[in-house]
């Protein structure tokens, strides 16, 4: 995290690590990278950014070396690192990659049909107008739900259940 934050918008540990459990299987790491630019400060937003070259430079094999998302290994361990195209798509990403899978499956079944929304692929859609509604912070996802913001470390066990609004 410490060697991609010069290189990225912002940047958070997801997973299970963020959730603080004893075991953890892989790094996920969310990170919307800087956009490249040409001299005059310009955005080049179709030419490698700032962390590709980084990440060359420091000679990072990847498994899998998309846009929006890498994957590598470092240490012996599986890096996952998801890379949001806008800011206005963090708060959802932030929620998804954190998980649990079962708070996502209920997040993504059970939840969004009370409230009226949908995931897909990293962005929460009124289900009503079909518009892309943003959440640039986790919160504003669960405000979206209809959810009091659930902790991390509450999104395993059904813990997060606590939290429903009666």
């Amino acid at each position: 995290v410490e060697a991609i934050t010069p290189y990225c918008q912002r940047v958070e540990i997801a997973g299970s690590l963020r959730r603080h459990r004893a075991m953890v299987g892989d790094i996920e790491i969310v990170a919307p990278p800087k956009v490249a630019t040409d001299l005059f400060g310009e955005s080049l937003p179709d030419a490698p950014t700032p962390l590709d070259f980084f990440l060359e430079m420091k000679r990072v094999k990847m498994t899998k070396n998309g846009q929006r998302f890498k994957q590598f290994t470092y240490a012996g361990v599986m890096v996952d690192l998801f890379l949001p195209e806008s800011a206005a798509h963090w708060g959802a990403i932030l929620t998804i990659r954190t998980g649990s899978h079962d708070f996502n499956m209920w997040l993504m079944t059970e939840r969004q049909q009370k409230a009226g929304v949908m995931f897909s692929e990293g962005r929460v859609y009124s289900k009503t107008t079909g518009k892309v509604l943003d959440t640039p912070e986790e919160e504003d996802v669960f405000k979206l739900l209809n959810l009091d913001f659930v902790p991390p470390e509450d999104r395993d066990d059904r813990k997060w259940l606590a939290y429903v609004k009666r």
